[in-house]
């Protein structure tokens, strides 16, 4: 191995791999939020982990864990109970003129 190639390879990062696969993990979230109704649910009252769980026929752990995966991505906000971020607030939930969730069912479809 060269001089040259061996500071090349030491040089390369797998951070743009990790980020391609971190993407797919950002959207398999933002789908199971869309596709279980959460937003929804959110945004007609139910604040609490138990009663989107409810609402949606989940178990309350996983709900919980995708709530809070929903939280680390800034789509929901926490106080007290779970609440919409603005942008989800006008974009994500079905009833608003605004919503564009269906998208997200094309472009992440294994077909995308």
């Amino acid at each position: 191995m060269t001089a040259e190639a061996s500071s090349t390879t030491t040089a390369l990062s797998p951070a743009p791999l990790l980020q391609m696969a971190e993407g797919l993990q950002v959207t398999a979230i933002l789908q199971a939020g869309l596709q279980l109704g959460v937003f929804d649910q959110i945004a007609s009252g139910h604040d609490q982990a138990v009663t989107v769980a409810t609402a949606i026929g989940a178990d309350e752990r996983g709900t919980r864990i995708l709530l809070d995966a929903l939280s680390a991505l800034g789509l929901l906000e926490r106080d007290g109970g779970y609440r919409l971020s603005p942008l989800v607030e006008m974009f994500l939930v079905s009833s608003r003129p605004s919503y564009i969730g269906g998208m997200f069912n094309i472009l992440g479809s294994p077909w995308a």
